[in-house]
């Protein structure tokens, strides 16, 4: 059979007049297809990575939050430039409503003066990279013009790159154990009929003020003194006028001496009086001007009883000498004294 001319090569094989693709074309296309089935293959697991991770942030900021927000002791996030954001807890503590508390409340603000400089400093040690973090006491002032004290703790977050950005802080108030000590701290410091200095922290007091007076080269003296005939007061008018006597003793004693002298009760009707920089020329004054405001203010003892009191004066000889040395010759002039007669002041004569 003859071919006709003119007919194609579809024709021939019987394929009629459907075209035929490049061979090019077909590598192309099914390269294609491979690549775009694998993107797919590919950024699925990217893309599903990718929103886990966004939602494991969220839920890693949402409890962030909640700690920060519900927690039963004060939070604040600081700012570099010193603006606070505080939780709920922080606010009760003293007594704000969160309202109040906006962006631009600063520790400053919160702080009791006395304590600014000390947070301050605390603060800038953390900033400068000195310390991790800083744990102190300080006190806050409260809406109602009260006091809060608190455990402070604090930290600095940084940025990926190094850069702080802001400070993470705790605050837990410990105004009700302050309390405690203070009341365990004056137990062991004050007596407690008295109101007089402990014997305790008289012996503290002088050794200190000792070392002082030797390193600057200043006087010290230190009087014992007694209350006279205590004994018969109690005897005859009760424990109660005596204490009354002591009272009102250490009440005119305080009025005559200065803020830097310690009057301590040493026991029963036994009292001594350190005075600083202090001579013992000074001294026979000061304790003269005791004994006669203590005679003139009769009205305010106890069933108007007289009152006189002995006293010892010794003041320090030379840079060498001991505590236990002054003492001794303190107690001895007060002995010399009550073994005159009492109602009298003897002075040590090697002072």
């Amino acid at each position: 059979m003859a071919v006709r001319r003119g007919l194609s090569l579809s024709h021939l094989i019987g394929i009629g007049d459907a075209p035929i693709m490049d061979p090019l074309q077909e590598n192309i296309g099914l390269v294609l297809s491979v690549l775009m089935l694998t993107g797919v293959i590919l950024i699925r697991p990217i893309f599903t990575q990718r929103k886990r991770a966004e939602h494991a942030l969220r839920e890693s900021e949402e409890k962030f939050r909640l700690l920060f927000d519900e927690s039963a002791v004060g939070n604040s996030l600081t700012t570099l430039d010193g603006e606070i954001r505080v939780n709920r807890a922080f606010c009760d503590m003293l007594g704000y409503p969160c309202a109040e508390m906006s962006d631009r409340t600063t520790w400053r603000q919160l702080t009791h003066p006395d304590d600014i400089p000390a947070t301050e400093a605390a603060m800038t040690a953390l900033s400068m990279g000195d310390v991790h973090s800083v744990r102190f006491e300080k006190r806050f002032l409260r809406k109602d013009g009260g006091v809060v004290w608190a455990d402070v703790s604090s930290s600095l977050h940084r940025s990926a790159s190094g850069e702080p950005e802001y400070f993470m802080t705790t605050v837990v108030d410990i105004t009700t154990r302050k309390a405690a000590e203070d009341r365990l701290q004056h137990q062991v410091t004050t007596d407690d009929l008295t109101g007089a200095t402990s014997r305790r922290r008289f012996f503290e007091l002088a050794q200190g003020e000792l070392k002082r007076a030797v390193r600057h080269g200043e006087p010290l003296t230190i009087a014992f003194i007694d209350v006279d005939h205590l004994k018969n007061v109690n005897d005859s008018r009760g424990h109660a006028a005596g204490d009354g006597v002591l009272i009102a003793f250490v009440d005119v004693c305080q009025k005559c001496i200065r803020e830097i002298d310690v009057l301590a009760r040493l026991g029963g009707d036994e009292f001594a009086l350190l005075m600083p920089a202090t001579t013992c020329a000074q001294a026979l004054a000061t304790i003269g001007r005791v004994s006669a405001a203590l005679k003139a203010d009769i009205a305010s003892v106890p069933e108007h009883t007289p009152t006189t009191i002995s006293a010892g004066i010794a003041g320090l000889s030379d840079e060498s000498e001991t505590l236990d040395a002054l003492l001794r010759r303190a107690d001895r002039a007060l002995y010399r004294a009550k073994d005159a007669g009492r109602d009298r002041i003897v002075v040590d004569a090697h002072s």
